[in-house]
């Protein structure tokens, strides 16, 4: 939730296998420019 595709798409690359994205997700994201 809160994801645009191109977040989503590359979370789901990350995160392979997890059920539920970290709480740090958009930390995560900042830090990767996505």
């Amino acid at each position: 939730k809160g994801l645009n595709g191109k977040q989503a798409a590359w979370a789901s690359k990350k995160y392979r296998g997890h059920c539920v994205l970290p709480e740090r997700i958009f930390e995560e994201l900042a830090k990767a420019k996505i």
